[in-house]
């Protein structure tokens, strides 16, 4: 999942438990800000699912399988009910979910009136605003309460009418176009980074030794080398050397400035004796 920045802290926080939950419920693969209509409809999250039994049971698509204790008439009758719920699935099944973290935000949304394009629909939004959304969200909407604890379904998404074989094929292409997007700029990204690092290494490494070995002949010769007299500080500054602490730069006034002078001044005298 990519996380959108314009969002806040809340509503990326609710959409992160909300992802988690659609992967442990058999959504996959599942992405944010998904563009799931010609009309300009982008999904906070869709996803797709191709359900297994126990996904559909659990997803409240289909009724449990029923047990072999029961009597054989009542059995097949039960057995009939879900495989006819089952088998009668589209696949895969499309799903979109919104996220409300504010009263305001949820009363001002116009996607409550207008026909759904995926198969499922829900909202997700925290407890305080439940009794509000199922004045305003249709019944049709599953809602999803995230809390601390995780995300629990205070209602599943019934199958939505009128979904085609191409709104089902436009959202299954746009979450497509969406993870494409989203994995070749973190590869593209991460090639960059190796190349940054090869360059580093190869170019801006020696160089930086370069300046630093001239910085420091340069405060050894007390800057002579330069036709106005220059501090420590304007050498280091002139050979792009910064962020040296102060105690760093008195050692080198003390220990270094002028070495080279006051040894060869040293040897002349010697010589001389």
């Amino acid at each position: 999942m990519t996380p959108d920045r314009n969002k806040t802290l809340t509503t990326r926080q609710v959409t992160a438990a909300v992802v988690t939950w659609m992967d442990e419920h058999g959504f996959k693969p599942v992405e944010t800000e998904v563009l799931v209509e010609k009309s300009g409809w982008q999904s906070d999250i869709a996803g797709l699912i191709d359900c297994t039994e126990g996904e559909a049971v659990q997803l409240h698509l289909a009724p449990r399988k029923p047990s072999y204790r029961l009597p054989n008439e009542k059995y097949r009758e039960k057995r009939e009910a879900f495989e006819r719920a089952y088998k009668g699935l589209p696949s895969p099944l499309t799903v979109l979910v919104e996220v409300k973290t504010a009263l305001s935000d949820l009363r001002g949304d116009s996607k409550w009136t207008r026909a759904a394009p995926t198969d499922l629909c829900y909202v997700a939004l925290p407890p305080n605003l439940l009794s509000r959304a199922l004045t305003i969200v249709p019944a049709t909407w599953g809602v999803l309460l995230v809390s601390r604890d995780g995300v629990k379904a205070h209602r599943y998404g019934t199958l939505q009418p009128g979904i085609t074989l191409e709104k089902r094929f436009r959202v299954a292409y746009n979450v497509a176009v969406r993870r494409d997007h989203r994995t070749r700029y973190k590869a593209l990204r991460e090639s960059l980074k190796a190349a940054r690092v090869v360059r580093n290494r190869e170019t801006v490494t020696p160089d930086r030794w370069n300046r630093i070995v001239l910085a420091v002949l340069d405060i050894c010769d007390g800057g002579s080398y330069f036709r106005k007299e220059m501090s420590v500080e304007q050498i280091l500054a002139w050979h792009r050397i910064g962020k040296l602490p102060p105690s760093l730069i008195e050692r080198l006034k003390k220990e270094l400035w002028c070495l080279r002078s006051e040894s060869t001044k040293a040897g002349g005298e010697e010589i001389a004796a």
